[in-house]
């Protein structure tokens, strides 16, 4: 590491300081999209609890895998769409600009449309690697083992397989962490933004991971800390308590979720920037 290299302390440091800089703007779209978020739960959930009051043969399981889909799409397009306002709200700030929401929102949807297609990629990959591992380790529970040694031999292949699929899935979002930045902030597209986050990330890996479970100790402790108080205060939200101030709380949950990862994704941008001077790789 150069003696320009910054710390753990510098890049929370220049977090801050851009979190701090467009905290009214990012607040505010944040806290909108995510209260978005937090009330289509709610209705979801209040909708599934009147389908099982319905007395119709195999509709739960029906409505539960198109909920399923659903919630899975809306909370894609919305969790993209999110990401590309924010990062057109860092790169402006850092111009000196301020872009009104209808700017940030500008144009956004080619960009949301690239993102998709790296997350079915990644999506892919942790979907098909693993299965060199988990596929000998399905084959195995078909061996009806005829002593205890050998059952406890044939139990301690398959975890170890089970626990290798798990290592691949882990590796493999690691590496692709950096592949929405890559994309977000160099334009790189596809298999480019996977090739340069797998680059990027292996040549600082034990940076990478350090700086990671700091930040992620950091927000979740915050938000542990303010799911508590905001559940002391308004009640804890569920099916048979869905009165005013539980859900208010709920949606409130959501909020300080949405502010929470706006510092995440402001340091995580921050790191993708540093680790990038010290890799020396070309934009």
């Amino acid at each position: 590491m150069s003696q320009d290299s910054k710390n753990l302390g510098n890049i929370l440091g220049e977090s801050w300081q851009i979190f701090h800089k467009c905290f009214k703007k990012m607040f505010l779209f944040s806290s909108c999209v995510y209260a978005l978020m937090g009330i289509v739960m709610l209705l979801f959930s209040v909708r599934n609890e009147f389908l099982d009051e319905k007395p119709i043969a195999n509709s739960i399981p029906v409505s539960f895998v198109i909920d399923i889909i659903v919630l899975m799409t809306f909370f894609a397009v919305i969790y993209y769409l999110f990401q590309v306002a924010i990062m057109k709200i860092i790169q402006a700030s850092q111009k000196g600009e301020g872009p009104s929401y209808q700017e940030c929102l500008k144009g956004c949807w080619p960009s949301i449309v690239s993102l998709v297609f790296i997350g079915i990629l990644i999506l892919v990959r942790a979907a098909i690697w693993p299965l060199i591992f988990l596929l000998p380790s399905g084959a195995l529970l078909y061996i009806k083992p005829s002593n205890a040694s050998q059952l406890l031999w044939v139990n301690g292949i398959i975890q170890l397989f089970t626990f290798a699929g798990l290592i691949t899935v882990f590796t493999i979002i690691v590496f692709y962490f950096f592949s929405n930045y890559a994309f977000l902030v160099d334009g790189k597209k596809g298999h480019k933004a996977l090739r340069f986050s797998k680059t990027l990330v292996k040549t600082n890996i034990w940076s990478f991971l350090g700086y990671s479970i700091v930040l992620i100790i950091i927000t979740t402790a915050t938000g542990l800390i303010a799911q508590a108080i905001i559940r002391f205060l308004f009640g804890k939200t569920s099916l048979n308590n869905l009165g005013v101030f539980p859900m208010a709380g709920f949606i409130l949950e959501y909020v300080i979720q949405g502010v929470v990862s706006v510092f995440y994704f402001i340091f995580f941008y921050c790191l993708y920037e540093e680790l990038k001077k010290r890799t020396n790789l070309p934009a």
